[in-house]
């Protein structure tokens, strides 16, 4: 009886994709033990992170069942309550729920795979990594299931019609930005792979936070020439790898660069999406007559195509720093 049932929801369940993936769609993962044999327990997920790094990490665990939908955002996250007890209707706090997306599971298996796979390495990376107050901090909860039982991208405060951004913020995000990936680098020896308007948000108290550690895909329009348009910069020889820091830093600072350039020009990232790093010619029109000379001139040091020619992260912090002392009026 119970194959035949499976017989038949198999049957039925292709149209059923729809109503699954769904923003709203309420699904009892707990008794899906076909799903869930597809994660990590807690423990293997963190096993790769060094013991130190565990050891300066404070996390908590919430089931599932505690979290109460609101509504979503954008990608595979949604914006939930944490309600104390399952009877508890109160209003409480509002958290950001990452997690990957179910409809993969249902339809695109390989999908489900790889960006579950990515999901864990970026929470793996952040954790790794030594703090940094421009650098999105590691989970502090995560929403487990019971086996037994605001900010805003950088670029969206730029893309308000009739609205310029001051030259004084522009000064202090290229900073931080600089700052970041830096560290990335520097300290932590280890790259982002995708440095672009939409991975930097804008907290509360106005600082750039860079975010998205999956290191998987680089957006077309400001990953470096040498990749040579390819998708993945990680199949580029050297491009991305331990043996070779420096052209890897050269990469990331192109795309830091190209960066700066949208956000100072303020380039609507819409017209660029799909547009290869060759298919875009870098000019400067009346929209950034503001912008100094001087940071036109390390802009283009940075998008320069010989990447033994470009601007070190270490020059670049330096010159930033010096901006946030100078008259901008």
């Amino acid at each position: 009886m119970h194959t035949a049932l499976r017989d038949a929801v198999q049957q039925a369940w292709p149209n059923c994709l729809h109503a699954a993936g769904a923003p709203d769609a309420i699904v009892d993962l707990d008794g899906d033990t076909e799903y869930l044999d597809e994660l990590s327990p807690l423990d293997s997920l963190l096993r790769p992170v060094s013991d130190a790094a565990k050891e300066n990490s404070t996390y908590e665990c919430v089931d599932h069942q505690d979290l109460v939908y609101m509504f979503r955002a954008s990608g595979s996250s949604a914006v939930v309550r944490r309600r104390a007890s399952p009877s508890d209707e109160s209003e409480g706090s509002l958290y950001v729920l990452k997690g990957i997306n179910f409809y993969d599971f249902l339809s695109h298996r390989h999908a489900f795979k790889r960006n579950r796979d990515v999901f864990y390495r970026a929470i793996q990376t952040l954790i790794s990594m030594p703090p940094h107050p421009n650098i999105l901090s590691p989970p502090r909860i995560f929403a487990v299931a019971n086996r037994d039982g605001g900010r805003a991208p950088i670029n969206n405060n730029v893309e308000r019609p009739g609205t310029r951004l001051s030259l004084r913020d522009k000064a202090r995000w290229w900073l931080q930005m600089s700052l970041a990936v830096e560290h990335t680098h520097h300290t932590a020896h280890t790259y982002h792979k995708d440095i672009e308007p939409a991975n930097f948000l804008v907290d509360d108290q106005g600082n750039a936070i860079l975010i998205d550690w999956e290191q998987s895909v680089s957006a077309r329009y400001t990953i470096a020439p040498e990749a040579d348009g390819v998708w993945d910069a990680a199949e580029v020889v050297g491009l991305a790898s331990s043996a070779s820091p420096r052209a890897c830093e050269a990469a990331e600072v192109f795309s830091l660069g190209r960066t700066m350039w949208v956000l100072l020009q303020e380039v609507w990232v819409a017209d660029l999406y799909h547009l290869g790093p060759k298919e875009i010619i870098v000019s400067w029109d009346e929209d950034a007559k503001d912008t100094p000379d001087h940071w036109k001139a390390v802009v283009m040091r940075c998008l320069h195509l010989d990447p033994n020619e470009r601007i070190g992260l270490t020059d670049l912090v330096r010159f930033w720093g010096e901006q946030q002392h100078i008259s901008l009026d």
